[in-house]
């Protein structure tokens, strides 16, 4: 389940970002190196909820995705990249037939926000969260 997701994500990503890093932790991104903070995702699966409707199992899946943009030469050409790329990123992800085509588990991906902000110590640096709910099916026969 979480790996379908995983493998998923990570493609729609570098689709549209293919030159991007992923940061390899599965719950923090508070780790990153400064040096490191340049066009860096981090991939973060959250919590899940379930329910049961006949003999299928349905969960939810909080997905978070964080873009690291670093903005030092142009601050707002960057920005404006940036926001553009984690648009790109959503609409990638929530394509239906994506989603449906790509893994059997995934039924639908909601995108619920963009968030942009800067790292506190640099304003020149970029956070763009964006944070999905994944509803995966599973038949318990």
């Amino acid at each position: 389940m979480i790996s379908d997701i995983r493998s998923y994500f990570k493609a729609k990503i570098k689709e549209v970002m293919p030159d991007i890093k992923e940061h390899n932790h599965p719950t923090s991104f508070d780790n990153i190196p400064d040096t490191r903070l340049e066009d860096w995702y981090f991939l973060g699966i959250k919590s899940t909820t379930t329910e049961q409707q006949h003999t299928t199992i349905i969960d939810t899946v909080e997905v978070e995705i964080k873009l690291f943009i670093d903005g030092n030469n142009n601050p707002m050409l960057r920005y404006d990249l940036g926001y553009c790329k984690a648009g790109e990123i959503r609409l990638n992800l929530t394509k239906r037939s994506n989603a449906l085509s790509a893994v059997n588990p995934i039924k639908n991906i909601i995108c619920n926000s963009i968030t942009p902000e800067n790292v506190s110590e640099d304003d020149n640096t970029f956070i763009f969260t964006l944070q999905f709910q994944v509803e995966l099916h599973q038949s318990i026969i």
